[in-house]
């Protein structure tokens, strides 16, 4: 599917918005269905329920991201490409953002109020659609900030109209969960998808940043470039370029600043504050923890 659009060269409806309706549908329905496995498998804990539905989806929508950048770097890497390279990119994940926050936006308002005053009946918040919502997103963001540098304020424009609307709805058609769990106390396992995420960008991100094949800067004729990496073989070499221009006190500054020297010492000092606060955070739990059980006494 991704390849048929692609290929079309022409400026119609489907070469222009193909990729980004089909990308926005399928994240939209994945979910629809992927909810309805746990009625035949009837879990018995709504937290083991809830993480199960979340990582099936975030996988299946994982896999179409990576299936987009995919599709992405064969276009730009075809003989007959015309056209910048960054700016290709760029487009498809600022439209994906854009289609992405106005459907669900709207599927939300219309088919939770709809199905709230037909039936006049709450149901319960779908935490698991939320939290897929703002990962993937979150995905896309990072995945297009290089080629898209205003993509992280759209990103955060998007997330605060989802956050009012999906507040909104809460407030009026939504009901407590028949099965009840701490969902405060599984943050963890929410910033652990976040996490993961980050880590599976980094693959397809650091080769485009630091590989001569994909030059953001490319385009048909190999005597024009575009866009702030387009005289750079590669975008990392853009650092090159502006140290190359500092004064030399500062550019001695920055090579000390990113040499090994700093930098693990600074890793190393990092991973030991996590190290204490999660200690840290693990002892208020067993206070809180021997707190509740001295009251139920």
């Amino acid at each position: 599917m991704y390849c048929m659009v692609y290929h079309n060269g022409e400026d119609n409806f489907l070469s222009v918005y193909g990729v980004t309706i089909a990308f926005t549908v399928i994240n939209m329905c994945v979910p629809l269905a992927v909810n309805q496995l746990p009625k035949f498998e009837q879990y018995h804990s709504g937290k083991t329920e809830l993480m199960v539905t979340i990582a099936r989806v975030f996988v299946l929508r994982m896999a179409n991201l990576f299936a987009l950048i995919a599709s992405l770097y064969r276009k730009v890497k075809e003989p007959g490409f015309d056209g910048c390279a960054g700016t290709v990119i760029g487009q498809e994940l600022y439209k994906l953002v854009i289609i992405d926050t106005v459907l669900q936006t709207c599927t939300q308002v219309v088919l939770q109020l709809g199905k709230y005053y037909w039936s006049n009946k709450k149901a319960e918040f779908k935490i698991s659609k939320a939290v897929l919502v703002i990962v993937y997103r979150q995905a896309l963001i990072w995945a297009g900030t290089l080629a898209c540098p205003i993509l992280p304020i759209i990103g955060m424009l998007s997330n605060i109209i989802f956050f009012l609307v999906t507040y909104s709805i809460v407030q009026t058609t939504c009901k407590p969960p028949t099965k009840r769990w701490n969902q405060s106390r599984h943050s963890t396992f929410f910033m652990g998808l976040l996490a993961a995420t980050l880590f599976l960008l980094l693959v397809p991100v650091s080769v485009i940043i630091g590989s001569e094949t994909v030059n953001l800067g490319l385009t048909a004729n190999s005597t024009v470039f575009c866009g702030p990496f387009g005289r750079c073989k590669k975008p990392i070499d853009v650092f090159t370029q502006f140290n190359s221009r500092l004064p030399a006190w500062l550019s001695t500054v920055f090579h000390w600043l990113s040499s090994t020297t700093v930098v693990l010492p600074v890793v190393f000092i990092m991973l030991a504050v996590l190290y204490f606060q999660r200690l840290r955070v693990q002892k208020e739990k067993r206070k809180g923890h021997a707190t509740h059980i001295e009251l139920d006494q």
